[in-house]
């Protein structure tokens, strides 16, 4: 059954009188879907009654309102302003000049103990009654721990994001993308950025390019990201055996040569590789591969803070952290690097 059909069959079940709030229905859901995916889903009832299970004559869909006490059909344009209140109302359900109702008087309780313990019950209505913004923007530290908490389930198969319902798919159809992270990483296929980091669709903002170069491209949908979606954390992330490394290497150390426009990405690449090189005179082979990639890291997260205005001013007004970190393609163990520049660095700005 969809998730939208169970939201119906809750709502159906609601007596005339009695409410309950977009925040208690997603709680009976266990949380599948979020309050405001509820909202979408009753506002996704058709008043055709055609050949439908479901439809806005069977499914009282006003008696559902926010957490606040209020209705929410004022932001519905589709629909009087009013009309919801005035249905409410014709059921003996009172306002107060606020447009807001006594909650606990006419909350269908009966429901909710149905389903939970009296403790559970006390616990889901604080829950319900606590007035939050749709979307609250983290922190870019709470966003990096969310990341490190990911891989962790990553390794350990306990994933949470890998099925996407349809209902997820039509919420970020309507509503739109708030990814909390943009990861710049490298176009190879054993490093599926969602999946290392068990985050969900629109969750992550990715931009993937082999070698995890950060060049024109790259960096304007970088920008697109931290000026219009308000991104906090910016991700480089680098992994081991990486191929577009190895040519570079192979490149500085042995003059090799490559067809096409693959020495584009070399010539972004081999001043890591000379940085590295510098740094450990003595190593070669898959060593100086590693140092190469780890240096090629912190190359990109150089070329995004010194060639975009956007990405410096969000930096360095702490708005926007960005972060090192390097996956390692056997063990799957994201190392995170740290930050970019440095918190000392930053203060000296």
């Amino acid at each position: 059954m969809s998730v939208y059909f169970e939201v119906y069959e809750i709502v159906k079940g609601i007596p005339s009188g009695r409410i309950l709030t977009y925040g208690l229905i997603s709680n009976l859901l266990e949380k599948r879907l979020s309050a405001q995916g509820v909202g979408w889903a009753l506002r996704a009832l058709s008043s055709d009654k055609t050949n439908k299970k479901y439809h806005s004559g069977n499914v009282p869909w006003h008696r559902v309102i926010n957490s606040s006490g209020g209705v929410s059909t004022t932001r519905n344009t589709e629909m009087p302003p009013d009309l919801q209140q005035s249905l409410l109302e014709a059921e003996g359900i009172v306002f107060n000049s606020e447009g807001k109702l006594e909650m606990q008087k006419y909350l269908w309780t009966e429901r909710l103990v149905s389903v939970v313990s009296i403790a559970l019950l006390a616990f889901a209505v604080m829950l319900s009654l606590t007035v939050l913004p749709a979307y609250s923007k983290p922190t870019p530290d709470q966003v990096l721990q969310e990341l490190k908490s990911g891989n962790k389930r990553y390794l350990s198969g306990k994933t949470k994001h890998f099925e996407v319902d349809s209902a997820k798919r039509e919420l970020t159809a309507i509503n739109g993308q708030t990814p909390v992270a943009i990861v710049l990483g490298c176009s190879d296929s054993r490093v599926p950025v969602e999946m290392v980091f068990d985050q969900g669709l629109a969750e992550l903002f990715v931009v993937r390019v082999a070698g995890n170069v950060c060049a024109t491209s790259e960096l304007a949908s970088i920008e697109y990201g931290v000026k219009y979606l308000g991104i906090p954390l910016i991700i480089v992330l680098g992994h081991s055996e990486c191929g577009a490394v190895k040519a570079a290497v192979d490149s500085a150390v042995n003059g090799a040569l490559l067809p096409g426009n693959l020495p584009t990405i070399m010539s972004k690449i081999a001043p890591a590789v000379a940085a590295a090189r510098r740094s450990h005179p003595n190593e070669k082979g898959d060593q100086l591969v590693h140092s190469s990639a780890i240096a090629n890291v912190w190359l990109s997260a150089n070329d995004m803070l010194s060639n975009s205005t956007i990405v410096k001013e969000a930096v360095f007004s702490g708005k926007v952290k960005i972060v090192g970190a390097m996956r390692d393609i056997k063990t799957g163990v994201i190392t995170f690097l740290g930050e970019y520049p440095q918190p000392a660095r930053l203060m000296t700005k």
